[in-house]
């Protein structure tokens, strides 16, 4: 809306340089435009910011996501991943024995090999979310301070 491309521009830590802030006319609500005001284009050089930076910033704030949000209980959001590749793994072994146990199960193929491996495999991985939230929990009290 202002015309100006900037990429922080509700960000609340910013910096100016006095000459520019004492020659601005602020009123009411204005502390707002304070950046469009005192944006100048850039006349040489390039930005240093580029889809590395942005990628950096959004790793950052999944793990603040995480840490404000699961903090005291880990086991919560791993239980939530480790119940979801229990259910598909379970899905795909439930399907695979419909098949395989009505007929002669001794000298019969079990299916396709795909879901049979992949149906492994997401039982296993949910295993393993389990045991990383098991494991995260008992690290919650040595990483709160004493009191």
């Amino acid at each position: 809306m202002s015309g100006v491309a900037l990429h922080d521009f509700n960000c609340g830590f910013k910096a100016y340089r006095r000459h520019r802030v004492n020659c601005m006319d602020l009123y009411g609500e204005m502390h707002r435009c304070v950046p469009a005001l005192a944006h100048h284009p850039r006349r040489t050089g390039t930005s240093k910011d580029g889809i590395e930076r942005f990628n950096r910033g959004e790793c950052d704030f999944s793990t603040l996501g995480f840490i404000t949000k699961f903090n005291r209980s880990p086991m919560h959001f791993f239980r939530n991943f480790g119940a979801l590749f229990l259910v598909l793994g379970s899905l795909g072994c439930f399907h695979l024995a419909t098949f395989w146990f009505p007929g002669d199960f001794l000298s019969a193929a079990i299916g396709t090999p795909r879901l049979l491996h992949g149906s492994m495999v997401s039982v296993v991985v949910s295993l393993l979310f389990f045991a990383t939230g098991l494991f995260a929990e008992r690290l919650v009290p040595l990483t709160r301070s004493p009191k």
